[in-house]
């Protein structure tokens, strides 16, 4: 059985605390990006927040709007005030997660949750650092949306150990909700240590990979099934992304049409691509046609099947 939002969030929250309080004084940040929806009196959030001192993580971005800006909120979760504002913000993120609220395009603004024995302004900077980053082969400055959990999240997928360590620089522990609404902890055993972090450097293979980030965040919306398909969900989703990474192969580069593959990798099955009636179409393209467009007159009784003969192919 599905908790309702307001169970999630209890339990989400109890296990947050339990985990920060520990800590010497009770500190952590919380990291929100308050583009998709501002932060305005009529917000449960508002009365608290109001109050603390925000930390701009500032980017040296061309042309970048300052409110745009993603923001660090100090707390002291051993005050009333800052452990209310704590268990609002989880409300706020599993409110965002439901599918209708996904399904409208409005975004997450609640990053996550962050514990570091460096100061606020430190954490700042190193965010700041680590979202500018420079692609081959032309360099060009380009953000790193790491603010966006649903980014991070697959993010954090690509990356090796050493990289991990640099994504969190100063950072020991960073919380977030994963898109199945579950707690995640991404946690950096390098934290604390004398050694300067190394700059994070991410290869052409994982800049591939992170152009896949939109087109999987986009099927996930669409399909709507995180939250039911349980302990199911982690191989779904790197299922979803290996048939991504097939679209890319096969020469296909509309962002609907990798949705496309993610999505029907989730709903019929992870190698749908391979069935005799897919490769067809696929054989059939021409040089500006659309993923969608080959396969749109294939009807649900075919694919109902494409998924049953998928399926005795990989159990062999």
């Amino acid at each position: 059985m599905i908790d309702t939002v307001t169970e999630q969030a209890t339990r989400i929250s109890l296990d947050l605390h339990s985990q920060i309080n520990p800590r010497p004084d009770a500190d952590c940040m919380l990291l929100l990006d308050a583009v998709p929806r501002p932060i305005t009196e009529d917000d449960a959030l508002w009365e608290r927040y109001s109050q603390i001192e925000h930390t701009r993580v500032r980017l040296a971005y061309p042309n970048l709007d300052p409110s745009h800006l993603p923001v660090l909120v100090p707390l002291c979760i051993a005050r009333f005030e800052d452990s209310m504002l704590l268990e609002q913000s989880v409300q706020d993120a599993c409110e965002e997660l439901a599918p209708e609220a996904l399904q409208s395009g409005t975004g997450r603004r609640i990053s996550g949750w962050l514990t570091s024995q460096a100061s606020t302004a430190m954490v700042s900077r190193h965010l700041a650092s680590v979202m500018l980053q420079h692609p081959p082969p032309l360099g060009q400055a380009t953000w790193l949306r790491l603010q966006d959990p649903a980014t991070l999240w697959w993010l954090w997928s690509f990356l090796a150990p050493t990289q991990r360590s640099a994504l969190l620089g100063p950072i020991e522990t960073f919380w977030l909700l994963d898109p199945a609404g579950r707690l995640t902890a991404l946690r950096n055993d390098a934290a604390g240590t004398s050694d300067a972090p190394a700059a994070l450097q991410l290869s052409s293979a994982q800049w591939q990979d992170i152009a896949c980030i939109g087109p999987l965040n986009l099927a996930l919306r669409e399909w709507g099934q995180a939250r039911a398909v349980g302990a199911r969900f982690q191989n779904l989703c790197m299922d979803a992304h290996a048939a991504v990474r097939r679209a890319q192969v096969a020469g296909f580069t509309d962002r609907r049409d990798l949705a496309a593959y993610a999505r029907y990798a989730l709903e019929i099955h992870p190698q749908f691509d391979t069935h005799a009636l897919v490769q067809a179409k696929l054989a059939g393209r021409n040089a500006d046609d659309y993923f969608t467009g080959l396969i749109d007159d294939i009807d649900e009784q075919e694919w109902q099947r494409i998924a049953h003969e998928c399926a005795l192919v990989a159990a062999g």
